[in-house]
């Protein structure tokens, strides 16, 4: 179906309530691609409020509008007020990327938003949409030839009957002045004396995840040969890889437990290096402009490692966390933090 005149255009809605961050922050791209085609237009954003914070005061987005499932089962005015503000926003294009599954729930509300434009999958590959019907130009998306195809690209490919361009696929997260402030001061804190100031992060699904040993090896090493200062990240499903962490690591370290995700945001932006399992705490580190060094195994760095020549990653040759050892990881470290251009 032929696309109307696209100059017209004035408000753009992109519907991505999805639970996982990492899912979120890969679309990141796709926004600033929809505000440079669109460069007059409003961009409204549907998140859930697990995901919305790292949104928030982004270059990009003009508005958020948070879909709590949770509470509208329990509030059904606050759903029917969800829903007069979405028809309120009067979008001119509704985008519903999917780039792994299809969401009932996004075409759902790409539908009522009453967007005449409302472009969403009608396949993956082989797999039918069965909510393909709710789009006004329903778009085909087939990644088999192309299986390493990077999960920003994907998301931008849903936007292809936009035009929009491609060309850039950096992550990035906006502060406010007291937010940096914060980051600044804090990881000067952490820095103390020495001088680099390193961030890990041990946890993420079992299968993903580096021995927390070996990165308490890793930390004894950056301090005792390159002088860096080491901080832990960790969220409350942490527990356990912290607690093998701490009965290895010899060093002294801070542990930030259960902060905030803009807080630790902002600390990880003054950071040197950001070493992490592949996990929703990678493509945050990478946001902030941070360099990021990634370790995978069963997964595709290619598909989901940060984008851009200032990160790195190591993949685990048998897809197994643990035949990644430490002296691979700790040369990548130096040469990132050494030799940096």
């Amino acid at each position: 179906m032929l696309l109307p005149d696209l100059e017209a255009v004035h408000r753009v809605l992109v519907v991505r309530q999805h639970d996982q961050l990492g899912d979120m922050l890969v679309a990141m791209p796709l926004f600033r691609a929809l505000k440079k085609r669109f460069p007059d237009s409003t961009l409204t954003v549907i998140a859930r409020p697990k995901n919305a914070e790292p949104l928030m005061h982004h270059p990009f987005i003009d508005s958020l509008l948070i879909y709590d499932k949770e509470r509208f089962w329990s509030c059904p005015k606050a759903f029917f007020g969800f829903l007069a503000e979405l028809r309120h926003l009067q979008p001119d294009v509704a985008v519903v990327p999917s780039t792994n599954s299809f969401s009932a729930t996004s075409a759902l509300l790409a539908f009522l938003s009453g967007a005449p434009i409302r472009i969403g999958a009608r396949r993956i590959g082989e797999e039918q949409n069965p909510f393909a019907f709710l789009f006004s130009h329903p778009i085909d998306l087939d990644w088999e030839s192309e299986p390493h195809r990077h999960q920003s690209l994907r998301n931008l490919d849903n936007a292809r009957f936009l035009d929009v361009p491609m060309d850039d696929l950096r992550l990035e997260m906006g502060f406010t002045e007291e937010e940096l402030r914060y980051g600044q001061r804090r990881a000067s804190e952490l820095r103390g004396t020495c001088l680099w100031l390193v961030g890990f992060h041990i946890g993420g699904k079992r299968e993903n995840r580096w021995p927390p040993e070996r990165f308490a090896q890793l930390a004894d090493r950056l301090h005792k040969e390159l002088d860096a200062a080491v901080f832990l990240t960790v969220g409350p499903v942490d527990a356990k890889p912290l607690e093998r962490f701490l009965i290895t690591a010899q060093i002294p370290h801070a542990v930030l437990s259960n902060l905030p995700i803009r807080l630790a945001a902002s600390i990880i932006r003054y950071t040197n290096l950001y070493v992490t399992n592949d996990t929703g705490m990678m493509h945050l580190a990478a946001s902030t402009g941070c360099r990021v060094l990634s370790l995978f195994g069963p997964t595709d760095p290619l598909q989901w490692a940060p984008f851009g020549d200032e990160h790195r990653y190591i993949r685990s040759e048998s897809s197994d966390m643990e035949a990644i050892d430490v002296e691979t990881v700790f040369a990548a470290a130096r040469e990132m933090l050494v030799y940096k251009p």
